[in-house]
């Protein structure tokens, strides 16, 4: 084929005729327009000196039956401007599409980047108008005298990578430089804050978790943006944590452990807040027996001072059973009701502008006694003192007040009986008085069915003593208080050393005894008086003195 002549029919059966022949996938046509554009534009000259041009190269398009924007650009450019294609002499426009259609068989992209390269700066891309009439003036030009017909056999596999867009309409050339001067995106400017809790209410330990979204004037997510969450202290607002939003615009600030009952808001600077938002510190209460009727109530969250009721639960309303403030350890102690039945008992922590109400219950089921003690001061008491038995009831260590408890006697050779009996205390102790006693006894204190230990008490007698001297002999007199009519009575003094017995008696009715003895001559003489034990007493002695006669 010489000259100008389009007739392809000798290469019917050719493989490449037919495969530019064949229709274009969609992939192959998208650009077309603009890449005829592109020729258009960059190429007025050619197209004046050669009219003929722009219908060659629809008759080109037309033989291949409209075979796609790769077979066009091809067959259009001819060997001349394949030659200026692949040494890069076309304009940058023609150059940066051609690249984006032949860039895998080796046709480079323009050398310098778009933004750099104008029309009227010496030494462009852009090539003059008579550069762009040779390289389409004749599309015959033996490719072979041309450089570029080495290219695309040096190695077609690599240039791939210097173009990796597949859509040359996006990014013709990815050797293209950012410009110099790029435009950056304006700030996003907040316009709105929202935020909101888990929870209006926690105890003193919980820490209550906030989240916000911020957000611009458009409604769209605004990230990285400052957040502080507010809590209300007298009127002020104060900081007391920090958070940053996301991307998605949220952020999450977790509030530190209450003291009272606060009222907390997300902002950011002094302009945007969110609705305030209300939490209440719940105070924790618990209850306690401390004895039988004794409850200790310890408050968690509550100020000193804070006033605690005690109710105890029944059919109805409740009924209270006692007030009390807590101290400064928290703490209230109250008496609860003594009762022989289970009953519940309920401690109320009333609301106060720092904290919420709180409450706490406690089942109390009544004890059974398990230990009753007794207990005297002194176990052989005179026959003139007062006895008293003093005792603790409690089960299992716990005291137990408000429980009855009888004082019981036994005397030598006798039965148990009742002397009197007594309440125990918050503290579980009694105390009974006996009275006097005439003689040893046993006595013991009882609640129930059950006993204390046995205390036996021993009866000390007492002598009182009288001297009366004659001319030659004395009397000896005695009353011993405790002892019993008939009760033996020794004197006794010291002979030649030994200490004998010289005289005996027996206790009158009234509780006296006598005895004479003679004076002594030339020194005073010692006796003694001696009441023997019975079992109703302990033995008791007592000392005289006989002075010797006057002369």
């Amino acid at each position: 084929m010489t000259g100008h002549d389009d007739d392809l029919s000798p290469w019917n059966d050719d493989p490449l005729v037919r495969a530019l022949r064949a229709p274009g996938s969609d992939d192959e046509l998208a650009g077309e327009s603009e890449f005829l554009a592109a020729f258009r534009a960059a190429q007025p000259a050619a197209q004046t000196a050669h009219p003929s041009g722009r219908g060659r190269l629809r008759l080109v398009g037309r033989r291949l039956g409209g075979g796609g924007t790769a077979v066009v650009v091809a067959v259009a450019l001819g060997a001349g401007a394949a030659a200026a294609a692949y040494t890069q002499n076309l304009p940058d426009p023609v150059q940066r599409a051609v690249h984006g259609v032949l860039g895998p068989v080796g046709v480079p992209a323009p050398e310098k980047p778009q933004a750099d390269r104008t029309p009227s700066s010496p030494g462009s891309g852009s090539a003059s108008p008579d550069r762009e009439q040779s390289a389409t003036e004749d599309p015959t030009t033996d490719p072979t005298t041309e450089a570029p017909t080495e290219k695309p056999s040096d190695d077609p596999t690599e240039k791939p990578s210097d173009s990796p867009s597949s859509d040359p309409s996006e990014s013709p050339s990815p050797t293209e430089t950012p410009s110099e001067s790029p435009t950056s995106a304006p700030p996003v400017t907040p316009a709105a804050v929202s935020g909101a809790a888990t929870s209006h209410r926690a105890t003193p330990d919980e820490s209550v978790a906030f989240s916000g979204t911020v957000t611009d004037a458009a409604g769209a997510a605004v990230a990285g943006q400052q957040v502080d969450l507010l809590q209300r202290q007298g009127p002020a607002w104060t900081p007391v944590a920090t958070g940053t939003s996301d991307t998605s615009g949220t952020v999450s600030i977790s509030a530190p452990a209450l003291t009272r009952t606060s009222v907390f808001r997300l902002g950011i600077g002094d302009q945007l807040a969110s609705e305030p938002w209300r939490v209440e510190l719940v105070p924790t209460l618990t209850m306690a027996r401390a004895s039988g009727t004794s409850f200790v109530v310890t408050a968690r969250g509550a100020r000193a001072g804070d006033p605690v009721s005690l109710f105890s639960r029944r059919p109805g309303p409740d009924v209270l059973v006692a007030r009390s403030r807590l101290a400064a350890d928290l703490t209230a102690t109250f008496q609860g009701p003594a009762t022989r039945k289970p009953v519940t008992l309920v401690a109320l922590l009333p609301r106060t502008r720092a904290h919420a109400v709180a409450r706490t219950s406690l089942r109390v089921v009544p004890l059974t006694p398990t230990s009753m003690t007794a207990s005297v001061p002194d176990t052989t008491p005179g026959p003139g003192d007062t006895v008293v038995v003093s005792g603790t009831v409690s089960s299992d260590g716990v005291a137990l007040p408000g429980r009855q408890v009888w004082l019981m006697l036994r005397e030598a050779g006798g039965e148990w009986r009742r002397l009197g009996s007594a309440t125990s205390g918050d503290d579980g102790s009694v105390s009974i008085a006996a009275g006097q006693i005439d003689g040893n006894a046993g006595v013991r204190l009882r609640v129930g069915k059950l006993r204390s230990p046995v205390v036996r008490l021993k009866l000390q007698p007492e002598w009182s003593t009288t001297v009366t001297s004659g001319e030659r002999s004395a009397v000896i007199g005695g009353r011993v208080l405790g002892a019993r009519t008939g009760d033996r009575v020794l004197l006794r003094t010291v002979v030649d050393g030994v200490l004998t017995t010289v005289g005996e008696s027996a206790v009158a009715l009234d509780g006296s005894v006598r005895f004479q003895v003679p004076l002594p001559e030339k020194r005073q003489v010692r006796y003694r008086l001696v009441l023997q034990r019975t079992p109703t007493h302990l033995r008791a002695m007592t000392a005289v003195v006989v002075q010797a006669a006057t002369r």
